[in-house]
Order: structure tokens, then sequence, then C-alpha cells
């Protein structure tokens, strides 16, 4: 069977481009006519091989028999019908490899599509303007050409309507496998146990550390297509219809994720996982459209809150929103103290930042004493709070220092005193010690290295009896008897 495809193949093949015996679309035609009839192979005889020839050679046509493209609809239509084999294949017969290259190498070809350029010329006749001087004036009248470029697919319908068709179908295809499976019907072969075994492993460690449980055998392929065939669909949306402003894909974005929420809510899946990564989906979604509906620095306290939202509410056994939430909090302060550090002018624009800034270090406060309630993300709750109090600091030596710098070594030395005395208070929480002590040897360090060699004398010693009653009063606080009273 495989010789006879080949000979097929191969005949097809010099027929159109060796001997022009037929038409580049004819053999098209029978190039996909026999991935048709590979595909039909590929499932009676249960033989992966003829699978991945129908595949890669369906995909492979349009570069083995180029053409020019005189219809994006007649494209999308055959791009769609390779996916649709590639989708079959895998519901009937669970083939990993085969849905993997389907995604991959539709994804590509779709990118390469809606980012092709052709080059376009428009005639231009030049005016002269002022006085005209002999033969100079002439040659500056003639027409040109002003060249252009442009996307064959920008502004198609169709292609659009594929993206939307395939970002449903990758998203929907995993969960429909394993409702198949359900079924316990001899169609429907089921998945190996060991395919892909040692990254199941692997995720399944990495799932354990973050909180989640154990991962199936195709895992990766539920996470991996659910969550990206939106976010590529969409992205290629904007090349193709580049007049939408981003706030309309932002836009988008939330509803989807609400929708997805809104999905789970009303509990109409039974897979676990599946509910996990709807979940995992609906977040990543809605904080990818809250940064294309505002813009820095807003876009900081709106990401932050949502994060602070998922905390609140996502159970701790889903994992993965709450890994969302903890590394959007993260880069938040990344990019605060990366601003703050950047010397930037204090303008308005720096006045819209400081007030993003207190929004979102409130929110890393929140999510930070959420995690250190619970144990097994205490000490991931502890790092957060640690990164957020050390990006406070910077904002408070950002705001203070162009005013006065020693008012950012008296503001440091109340706070660590504050933060000390807190902790002899509340035994419980030894964060605060860990903190204010950090604080008060920041504070020590800016007085013998930077305020000694820069503040004049007088200051200078007004700054050191500040500094020195601060720690009077905060070692007479922490004393063991001044709790109980004595």
């Amino acid at each position: 069977m495989g010789g006879g495809l080949a000979v097929w193949y191969l005949t097809a093949y010099a027929a159109a481009v060796r001997y022009q015996l037929i038409p580049i679309p004819a053999a098209r035609l029978i190039f996909f006519l026999l991935a048709i009839l590979s595909t039909w192979i590929a499932l009676q005889e249960h033989r992966e091989i003829f699978a991945l020839v129908a595949i890669v050679t369906g995909f492979a046509t349009p570069s083995i028999l180029p053409a020019p493209v005189d219809s994006m609809t007649e494209l999308s239509l055959y791009l769609g019908a390779v996916t649709a084999m590639g989708l079959v294949i895998y519901l009937l017969r669970g083939w990993q490899s085969i849905l993997w290259i389907t995604f991959v190498v539709f994804w590509v070809s779709v990118a390469q599509t809606a980012n092709a350029q052709t080059y376009t010329d428009d005639l231009t006749l030049t005016p002269i303007t002022g006085p005209a001087f002999g033969l100079a004036a002439v040659e500056s009248s003639r027409t040109f050409a002003v060249g252009h470029t442009r996307s064959p697919a920008q502004g198609s319908i169709a292609f659009s309507i594929l993206l939307l068709a395939a970002a449903f179908a990758f998203t929907r295809v995993p969960s429909l496998r394993r409702q198949l499976l359900t079924l316990g019907s001899p169609r429907y072969t089921t998945t190996p146990a060991t395919s892909g075994s040692k990254l199941v492993d692997s995720m399944n460690s990495m799932s354990a550390a973050l909180g989640g449980g154990k991962s199936a055998p195709d895992s990766l392929i539920v996470w991996v297509l659910m969550l990206m065939s939106v976010v590529l669909s969409i992205a290629l949306l904007g090349n193709i219809w580049p007049q939408v402003p981003d706030e309309i894909w932002g836009t988008v974005f939330v509803l989807l994720g609400l929708g997805a929420l809104e999905y789970f809510r009303r509990g109409h899946q039974s897979d676990a996982e599946i509910s996990h990564v709807v979940v995992t989906a609906a977040v990543f979604w809605i904080l990818i459209g809250v940064n294309l509906l505002a813009t820095a620095p807003e876009s900081l306290p709106a990401s932050a809150l949502v994060a602070a939202l998922v905390i609140y509410f996502a159970p701790r056994q889903f994992a993965g929103p709450r890994t969302l939430a903890k590394l959007t909090i993260v880069i938040a302060l990344m990019e605060i103290a990366g601003y703050e550090l950047s010397f930037n002018d204090t303008s308005l624009v720096h006045a819209r930042w400081v007030a993003s800034e207190l929004v979102t270090l409130g929110a890393a406060a929140f999510i930070s004493r959420r995690l250190i309630a619970n144990t097994a993300e205490r000490i991931q709750g502890m790092v957060l709070a640690g990164a957020s109090y050390l990006v406070g600091l910077i904002v408070v030596w950002s705001a203070l220092n162009p005013v006065w710098p020693p008012l950012v070594t008296t503001s440091y030395a109340i706070i660590g005193a504050v933060l000390l005395i807190l902790s002899r208070r509340d035994k419980a929480n030894s964060l605060y010690m860990y903190l204010g002590g950090v604080t008060m040897l920041i504070v020590v360090g800016r007085l013998l290295l930077i305020d000694l060699a820069t503040v004049e004398t007088i200051w200078r010693v007004l700054l050191f009896l500040v500094c020195g009653a601060v720690f009077l009063i905060t070692a007479y606080q922490m004393q063991p008897g001044r709790r109980s009273g004595r």
C-alpha cells in the first residue's frame, strides 16, 4: 500500500512539474485525494505511518506544487480539510504525534500566509512647485512607481473563519477525545499508557510542587491546545484586520475568559483535569485581555487585582490559575522596580505610576497574606512578601530622594522600627522581624556610606540623633517584659 501511494504521488508530481501533462491545480487535487486515501488506510489498518504521510503531504502540497494564491477561500478550505483529517485521526486512534504535527504545521502555515507580503506598484505623478530650471525641472516632473506591500490574507473573511473554526476545534478536541473513550466503543483506540511517560512523569512532579494532581498521558495536549489555540487565533486575526484596535481584541479575550468561567461554574465538565484547564485558560485569557485594554502603568494594578481575585476564589487544588496569578504579581513588581530604578522624571506620568504602584503593592500584600495562611504555600508567600516589601522601599526611595535624601533614611528607620515592634507583639509572624532587621541594616548602611558623605554637618547630626532615637525606642519596646506590662 505504501509503495502504491508513493508511485501515485511521484507520478502526479512528474506529470505536472516535469512534463506539464496536467496543470498544477489538477496535481494538487490528486495529492489531496491521495491524502484522503492514506487517511482511510491509516484508520482501517491501524497504521500510524499512513496518517503521517497523509498529514505531512497534505500540508506540504502548496510548497511541493507551488502556484499563485488566486483565492483565499480555496486556500482556507484546503487547510481546513487537511486539519480536519488530522483531528479525525486523533479522535479515533489517539495518535498524539499526528495531533502535534497537525497543530504545529497548521499554525505555522496560517502564520506564514497571514504575514506574507505582496509587492504592488502605484504610479504617482510628482507635481512641480516653485520655479523650474531647464532640464532639471523636466526630469523632476516625470512619473515614477511607488511600491508598497500588503498581505494577501488581509481583510479575508474566509481566512478569518478558518482561524476561528480552528481555534474552536483544537480547543474542543482534547475533551471530546476523552469523552469518546468513556463510551467504551472499540471504534476508538485507547491511548497507550506508556505514551510520553517520561514527559508525563516530569509534569506530575512539577504539578505536585505547585499543589496540583496527577496528569494523564494526554495532559500536555490538553493544556497546550486549550490554552494556546485561542491566543494564536486572535493574534493572527489582529494581523489580518490591522484596522481593529487592540481594545477590541482585549474585550474579546476578557469575554472568552468570563465565558470559560461560566462554563466551569455550571458544571458541564466531569473531567477534573479539563475543569482545571478551563479555569486556567479563563484566567490566562482575562489577563491578556486586561493588558490589551489598559496601557502601562494602569495595566499593572488591573492585572494585580485580577491576580488577587484568583488567589482568593480559585480552589487550592487548581495549581494552574494560582500559578498564573503568582507569576502576574511577580512580573508587576519587577516592572515597578525597573521603572523606579530607571531614574524617570517626576511628571504627570510618574504620578500615574505612583498611584498604580500603590494599588499593585496592596494586591501583592493581600496575595502574600493568603499564601502565608496556607501551609503548602507558606514559603512562596513569605518570598513574595519580602519581594513586595523591597519594591515598596524602592518606591519610597524614588519618591523621597529627589526631595531630600535624608528623608529616605528617616523613613526607612521608622518603617523598620514599626516592623520590629510588630514582630515582638506577634511572635507567630517572624516575617516582620526579618524585614525589620533587614531595613535597619539598610538604615545603618545609608547613614555610613551615603548620608555621612553627602549631607551637611548640622543636618547630619540631626539625622543621626533621630535615627538613634528610633533605635532606642525600638530596643525599649522589644524588651521581653514590655508585652506583659513590666
